[in-house]
């Protein structure tokens, strides 16, 4: 494996991490405040969390986190992939996916 591929492993882990255990800071409730935190599409988080389907929403993530992989940690593009992830996510939490 080379270094590029295991910084981004360990860079995933470690944002999967931040994802279970929370971070201690406010979520971002609406697609405002999404793109204002993480910039990307006011539509793609409005889509995400108007999903109530747990399968949908898994598919949004892994989406979300294969893009991710392949964008260059830094980037504005990178940061909307994680924030993607982290919408996915916490409207799985709310939606009773992890039951």
């Amino acid at each position: 494996m080379s270094n590029r591929n295991l910084f981004k492993l360990l860079l995933t882990l470690a944002i999967f991490s931040l994802l279970i255990l929370g971070c201690g800071t406010d979520q971002p409730s609406t697609p405002d405040d999404y793109v204002a935190e993480y910039g990307g599409s006011s539509d793609v988080y409005a889509g995400i969390l108007s999903m109530t389907d747990c399968i949908k929403l898994q598919e949004q993530f892994d989406l979300a986190s294969q893009n991710n992989s392949r964008e260059t940690p830094g980037t504005p593009a990178f940061k909307w992939t994680t924030g993607y992830m982290i919408a996915a996510d916490n409207t799985m939490k709310e939606v009773g996916c992890y039951k």
